[in-house]
């Protein structure tokens, strides 16, 4: 599956590119301004993408990425279970506020 990670797919900004160049009659790219919705729409093509690659990766390759993650912040001594006692009292007494005001027993 790691072979996934290096396709290349055209996007619909990678086509406007290739026929930027096709239409210039070179294979340098032009300088054209570029509006903020051309940007935005981009993106959203680009985020679109990614969001279905994300979709198709198995839940296996995302695992195994996960695990990759945290070892390299182990690695670096990160603190990524530190709990922060405060922090979860503050939570707790929060959670029994609602539940107060529900009047729920959970």
């Amino acid at each position: 599956m790691a072979a996934a990670f290096g396709r290349r797919h055209k996007t619909p900004f990678s086509t406007f590119l290739s026929r930027r160049r096709e239409a210039s009659g070179k294979g340098k790219r032009m300088n054209l301004p570029l509006s903020a919705s051309d940007l935005c729409a981009r993106w959203s093509a680009v985020a679109e993408r990614e969001a279905e690659e994300r979709r198709c990766t198995p839940v296996d390759v995302r695992w195994q990425q996960l695990n990759a993650l945290i070892a390299f912040a182990q690695e670096l001594g990160l603190e990524w279970r530190r709990r922060d006692e405060m922090e979860l009292a503050e939570v707790r007494c929060r959670w029994a506020k609602i539940k107060e005001r529900v009047g729920g027993k959970h």
